[in-house]
């Protein structure tokens, strides 16, 4: 912009020209003086400027997604869930142990009992001066039926260590032992999964070019991931079994990120979304990644052709999940403790 200072009596105020618009802006500038209300473009225009499969699917993808988030009926769920209700037995008879003793140490004060007692005297001095004294002392007595209620207290705490706690930490541990077991077992049998590294890039194939195999084992894998985040939607009351949940979702999640399409990235946002706000955001946040063109391919490309392409087409029905509120029909991601 050129300023242009006028010489004068006085202070003269600046006078500021602003640069010529061109022909282009001109017409643009008459047509907005001429139409005083200009209408938004409808949606069927703006769809012929941009077409996007993945947009037009993403409600199928979200119907289907919560037709089948629950796996309730798969192998790996029972797994789980026996490891659940071993936990949940174990953490009641600890509470019960945990009662006990604390009855035992109530009726152990009630044990013993005191009474205090006093014992006077009288008599006539040598001078025949008469005299007293008395003497105040604490006579202890043994409760025979505080004894016995702490006999029973503490035969019911030698019962229920020998049978009961040893039992159920058994069957706690052999429980977790073979969810364990189960998710070993299956990162080392699928041909595509085990010889992933931790130093693996993260994948994100087009959904149309991965090879049947590779399908399968991407299947089971969101089964099992499934299964997990079923538990995650409503965090467990049991700190231990939610630290293993967890362990076990990064275990699994580490993997699929690896050998995943675009629509599994969706399928992971989606499962993510739906979990009670703040229960993921510290450890799986790290799992929503977001890809975009390289560095590369933004500097050889016209910047109208870097929005046209399997990545952004991908990339943009995340976009929308963000933006818009999760939905869930009645019933679909619900979960009940007592299954």
């Amino acid at each position: 912009k050129e300023i242009l200072i006028e010489e004068g009596k006085g202070a003269e105020p600046l006078q500021v020209e602003s640069p010529g618009l061109s022909g282009e802006e001109k017409g643009a500038e008459s047509i907005i003086e001429d139409n005083e209300c200009v209408e938004a473009f409808k949606e069927e225009v703006l769809m012929q400027y941009y077409e996007n499969s993945e947009l037009d699917q993403n409600n199928l993808f979200i119907d289907e997604f919560l037709r089948t988030c629950n796996q309730d009926r798969f192998e790996f769920y029972e797994i789980v869930m026996e490891y659940y209700k071993s936990k949940v037995a174990l953490e009641n008879t600890e509470k019960e142990l945990k009662s006990l003793v604390e009855d035992f140490g109530r009726l152990k004060n009630t044990l013993w009992f005191t009474n205090i007692n006093t014992v006077s005297a009288s008599g006539v001095c040598c001078d025949r001066r008469s005299v007293s004294t008395s003497h105040r002392f604490e006579e202890a007595h043994f409760s025979t039926s505080g004894a016995s209620n702490m006999k029973k207290v503490l035969n019911h705490i030698r019962d229920l260590v020998e049978k009961d706690l040893g039992h159920k930490s058994y069957l706690c541990q052999l429980a977790r032992v073979h969810v364990d077991s189960y998710i070993f077992e299956m990162l080392t049998t699928l041909p595509y999964v085990k010889d992933i590294q931790p130093e693996s890039p993260i994948t994100a194939w087009p959904n149309d070019s991965i090879a049947p195999p590779l399908r399968s084992e991407l299947d089971r894998l969101r089964h099992c991931i499934s299964v997990l985040f079923s538990f995650e939607r409503k965090p467990p009351p049991n700190p231990d079994f939610r630290s293993c949940l967890r362990a076990w979702l990064n275990c699994l999640l580490s993997h699929f990120i690896r050998v995943s399409t675009l629509r599994d990235h969706l399928f992971l946002l989606n499962h993510i979304l739906r979990c009670p706000p703040g229960c993921c955001l510290n450890w799986a946040s790290r799992y929503i990644q977001i890809l975009s063109p390289s560095i590369v391919s933004i500097r050889r490309q016209p910047f109208r052709e870097l929005f046209a392409g399997k990545i952004p087409d991908g990339v943009n029905p995340g976009i929308l999940c963000r933006l818009v509120p999760p939905s869930a029909q009645p019933g679909s991601c619900s979960f009940s403790w007592g299954g």
